[in-house]
């Protein structure tokens, strides 16, 4: 699996075919509204690897998260705080 980014979105790739991605927007902070993994990959490390990668993309351009998707406000509100608005 690889992950890769443009200006909205966060992507996982296996084997050529992408199986999940982030959609997100940025100004003063970056605002992660979807995330999606494919349901046959749901449970492998896709999901994880996104959600560092945001983390990562966070940190490299020192702006903090608003999660506005109910998932990942329940993963950032409970295992990462830090990175919340």
């Amino acid at each position: 699996m690889k992950i890769e980014r443009d200006d909205h979105e966060i992507y996982c790739i296996l084997q050529g075919e992408r199986i999940g991605y982030i959609e997100y927007s940025k100004s003063n902070v970056i605002t992660a509204s979807y995330i999606f993994v494919e349901p046959e990959h749901r449970g492998s490390k896709a999901t994880k690897l996104l959600l560092e990668d945001l983390m990562a993309m966070s940190k490299e351009m020192s702006l903090k998260i608003n999660p506005t998707c109910g998932y990942m406000k329940k993963f950032f509100t409970e295992k990462h705080p830090e990175y919340m608005i």
